[in-house]
């Protein structure tokens, strides 16, 4: 699976957008809506990449988290993911219209 970087968003098919929805709602994926408004503060160091972020979505499959390592009981991970503002709103767009735009 290719993985874009914070720093190099790639792309997403409609099909990977389903996909990675259902791998968030199926647990296998973090996102930093997982972290609750009182710990936003540690988003960089839960996301180590992190460091200019301009908004969407950032995210990491929990397999790829640091073994062994957290944070305050969030895994941590060494690279993270990110989409894009538009393609969140292409996710709920395609989730609520059943796959189709």
């Amino acid at each position: 699976m290719a993985l874009s970087t914070v720093m190099s968003p790639i792309i997403k098919t409609d099909m990977e957008l389903i996909q990675l929805a259902q791998d968030i709602e199926d647990g296998k994926v973090f996102t930093m809506g997982h972290i609750p408004m009182k710990d936003r503060d540690l988003i960089t160091s839960i996301f180590s990449d992190v460091n200019n972020f301009q908004g969407g979505l950032i995210y990491q499959y929990l397999d790829e988290a640091i073994e062994g390592i957290t944070l305050n009981d969030y895994p941590l991970f060494s690279e993270s993911c990110v989409l894009s503002s538009e393609d969140v709103i292409r996710t709920f767009t395609l989730l609520f219209s059943g796959g189709s735009k």
